[in-house]
This record gives structure tokens, C-alpha cells and sequence, in this order.
């Protein structure tokens, strides 16, 4: 939902965190940047991903970069992503 309400209000303030202030199209584009990341290290459609952060602006980002499906691979911007099988862990 907050994609397609991005898209509309894409100027407008969408996340406000202390003294950072985003607006709707800043948050999709940081979230494709996570959504490719993601890609790139293996997460499929359907994939489980866990984000393991404080309540804040991050947070959000990295929540809304995870429903994204990338419609391919792209430029790798983001850091600290990791697959269940990069950690030893089953799918």
C-alpha cells in the first residue's frame, strides 16, 4: 500500500525520525537500493527476510525494500544483507 501511495505523493514527507526527514520518493528509492540488494544476494519472491533493527527510519526502509521484487539485478548499494544459506541456516 505504501508503494502505490508513494507513487502519488512522491514530494511529500513520508517518514520523520529525530532530524531526518524523508520524502515518499526518497523512501522507494532507498528501498529499491534494498530490494536489489537483496536480490543480489539470492532472496526470491517468496523468500522469508528478517530485519533486525530499532524502531526507526531504517526500519521502514528496509521493511518496504523487502516487499519490492526487483525486476532484475542491478547496481549493489547496500551492505549487511545476508541469505539463510550465507548463515548457516535452512531455509
Amino acid at each position: 500500500m505504501f508503494i502505490e501511495i508513494a507513487h502519488e505523493h512522491g514530494s511529500r514527507e513520508a517518514l520523520v525520525d529525530g532530524p531526518v526527514r524523508l520524502e515518499h520518493a526518497e523512501v522507494l528509492r532507498r528501498a529499491a537500493t534494498v530490494a536489489v540488494r537483496l536480490r543480489n544476494k539470492g532472496v526470491e519472491p517468496g523468500d522469508r527476510v528478517a530485519i533486525l533493527l530499532p524502531n526507526c527510519w531504517q526500519y521502514a526502509v528496509a521493511y518496504i525494500g523487502a516487499q519490492q521484487q526487483p525486476r532484475g539485478h542491478g547496481e549493489d548499494r547496500c551492505t549487511g544483507a545476508q541469505t539463510d544459506r550465507e548463515a548457516g541456516r535452512r531455509p
